[in-house]
């Protein structure tokens, strides 16, 4: 019989350091990825319940009221921050009860390896679906024909990155290949220090714009970039020794069953076909997306911008003051059912639409309630609409005229070799 060698020791606070970290990645990523994968939702779901239950009576019990989770598009709510911490201090227990429980293990190299499998799979699946999503450009599309006519002073810096990325097709796409190449790396052992690199640089810039524009997922983004560092501590002496030293330092042979042997080749295999599977099927998960709801997605024959020519309310002309509130300026026809009726001081308006072409009328909803109402309209002539109706009791008549594209810097603009 041969003797194998035990592993090397690690110190204490090393161990420590392990329980602690292996106890919060696996509390704060579970049940991922197993929503990426068919029937997985259902864990998923009823994890999410047991974490909405225990964040609300955290949330009571620091707060002294019920916190409940409302998506709303925020991943940086109250709710988001009770759970973090609730998250740390299960962490801190955990890794306490194991230290007390476990003091005699010198080391834990086959579950750091585990470990690091597990959070290599989380991060590659984060990072294929943000990617996707703007290889596919639906998380930023061109700046909508409300940014176009809103006065910048107006936007958010949320909104000003948005149209900053969705204004170049080529830099967002490029920025998304950089997270699809990344996460695909992660999948095997070979290449996954290199997807980790390239991932530390993208999500630290995603972190950084997040903070810095006000982005509400700076939570979300910055345990991302956190995993990504995770990832490389093991190899940052080895990646030193080459970049400053120029030197070669192979890295230390496998201590786990499965990266021997036999067992070698079917985790190989195992690997390949999960890489596979996530990476085909995110992608076609951002395309349907994009072709459903991105740039991509069909657009109505009267989508645009129109000017508001004249505007009577009871028969009298309305005349465009800029500082009457309740005269019409602006309609833009949306996809997706959307109208945004622009007034005179610049306040956008939105309403569901459901245009009925026989009928000839406009069925608006306010986002913010209140019953629908009926406008009828008619089509003088190419690019012209004059709408008639009712709004807060008084009829009136509205003559649009569409605005050409053209008129927009960012629409009619392009890239240059030469500008003298």
């Amino acid at each position: 019989m041969v003797a194998t060698a035990s592993p090397a020791a690690w110190r204490w606070p090393t161990r420590v350091l392990f329980r602690f970290i292996f106890a919060y990645l696996l509390l704060y990523n579970l049940p991922g990825p197993l929503g990426s994968v068919p029937y997985g939702v259902y864990a998923a779901y009823w994890y999410k319940k047991a974490w909405d239950s225990l964040a609300s009576h955290a949330g009571e019990w620091i707060l002294g009221r019920k916190v409940a989770f409302v998506p709303n598009g925020s991943g940086d709510t109250t709710f988001h921050y009770i759970q973090a911490l609730v998250t740390l201090a299960l962490a801190l227990a955990a890794c306490l009860v194991w230290s007390v429980l476990d003091r005699r293990r010198r080391a834990y190299p086959v579950l750091h390896e585990a470990l690091t499998v597990y959070v290599r799979y989380v991060l590659a699946t984060a990072m294929l679906g943000y990617g996707y999503a703007k290889v596919f450009k639906s998380q930023f599309p061109f700046p909508g024909y409300e940014s176009l006519i809103s006065e910048f002073g107006q936007t958010s810096p949320m909104g000003l990155l948005w149209n900053f990325m969705g204004y170049s097709t080529p830099y967002t796409v490029f920025a998304g290949a950089c997270e699809v190449v990344g996460g695909v790396l992660l999948f095997w052992r070979r290449t996954a220090v290199l997807g980790a690199l390239l991932l530390m640089g993208v999500m630290g810039n995603v972190m950084l714009l997040n903070f810095f524009y006000d982005v509400p997922v700076k939570l979300y983004s910055t345990h991302l970039f956190l995993m990504t560092l995770f990832l490389l501590a093991p190899h940052v002496p080895r990646l030193a020794a080459c970049v400053t030293l120029r030197r070669v330092v192979p890295g230390p042979p496998s201590e786990c069953p499965w990266n021997r042997g036999l067992w070698r080749w079917v985790a190989l295999a195992c690997t390949t076909i999960a890489g596979g599977y996530f990476t085909i099927a995110q992608g076609l998960g951002g395309y349907e997306v994009w072709k459903t709801y991105g740039e991509a997605a069909p657009s109505p024959p009267h989508y645009g911008v129109y000017a508001v020519e004249s505007f009577a309310r009871d028969g009298v002309e309305v005349p465009p003051l800029t500082t009457d509130h309740t005269r019409w300026r602006r309609v833009i026809f949306n996809r997706h059912g959307m109208m945004t009726i622009q007034h005179m001081p610049g306040t956008l308006y939105w309403y569901r639409m459901t245009l009925d072409e026989a009928a000839s009328t406009v069925m608006l909803t306010d986002f913010g309630g209140g019953s629908p109402r009926a406008l009828r309209y008619t089509r003088p002539g190419e690019g012209v609409f004059v709408f008639e109706g009712e709004e807060n009791g008084h009829a009136i008549r509205a003559r649009l005229r569409r605005v050409d594209d053209k008129t927009f810097p960012l629409k009619s603009g392009g890239f240059h070799w030469i500008r003298d």
